[in-house]
């Protein structure tokens, strides 16, 4: 049977979207999700992953070079970054920051590593990051989540491809670090509760194709007024998330929910 790790991202960024995790892990709609370290709000939303959260899911780090802490434009990073314009010595440092707040917060490695838009996978951070996993963890390396998209007539879609989707999963096998090998839940964030649900069981027939794959979300328990501009979006899936049977719906599809593998 397949198997689908079905992931949320953005832990530890605002107290609604925690809410809403911690919410849905327990309930057994995910079974992982992905922390942001820089946060201010990391300190304190590091305790509520107790012992129940980590039995049912799989911690990883949301690696952030756009969010907090000194962070940078998204499309300015991408160019410096394809222009080789960029500092390797602070891209080090702050990899290495962010794997050094995670363990001290939580006393182990990350189960697994993604990037908050996919900026993992961008030329020099993706060098970067396969150097310190190596170095750090040796064979154990957390597992690597790769946004490669299915086929798709998507712009937004092929653009996270394009960001270097192929050239991080060629660096993680050459040093033998575990990927996924598709990731779902791309789109506009553009949808309603109603029609995120549609979407959501076209995702998880897709799921149905590969032997693992990755879905990604991004929940929270309300819309706040703030300058995030998928809030909107966020409470749809989380209402839409918390309407569905998952695990039947996973099942009818051949699909079963699963966390990391190790």
């Amino acid at each position: 049977m397949a198997k689908l790790i079905l992931c949320a991202d953005d832990f530890a960024m605002r107290p609604e979207v925690d809410e809403a995790i911690l919410q849905l892990i327990r309930a057994g709609k995910l079974t992982a999700t992905a922390c942001m370290v820089f946060s201010p709000r990391w300190p304190q939303a590091a305790k509520a992953i107790n012992r129940e959260i980590r039995q049912q899911a799989s911690i990883g780090l949301h690696l952030d070079f756009t969010e907090f802490d000194h962070a940078w434009p998204l499309r300015k990073l991408i160019l410096a970054c394809m222009t080789g314009r960029i500092d390797k010595a602070w891209v080090i440092a702050r990899i290495q920051a962010q794997l050094d707040a995670f363990e001290a917060a939580l006393a182990t490695p990350p189960d697994y590593v993604d990037g908050h838009q996919h900026i993992h996978q961008l030329p020099v951070i993706r060098d970067a990051l396969i150097a310190e996993l190596s170095r750090r963890y040796g064979k154990q390396s957390p597992w690597i989540r790769i946004a490669q998209t299915p086929p798709s007539l998507s712009i937004k879609a092929n653009i996270i491809n394009w960001l270097g989707a192929g050239a991080l999963t060629h660096l993680a096998q050459q040093a033998n670090i575990s990927t996924s090998p598709i990731l779902l839940g791309v789109y506009a964030f553009d949808l309603s509760r109603d029609d995120y649900q549609h979407k959501f069981q076209q995702w998880i027939k897709q799921a149905a194709r590969y032997e693992v794959s990755a879905l990604m979300c991004h929940p929270a328990s309300h819309h706040e007024a703030t300058q995030d501009g998928i809030a909107a979006a966020r409470y749809a899936e989380y209402q839409a998330l918390m309407s569905m049977n998952v695990a039947q719906l996973t099942q009818q599809n051949g699909v079963t929910l699963a966390r990391v593998p190790h």
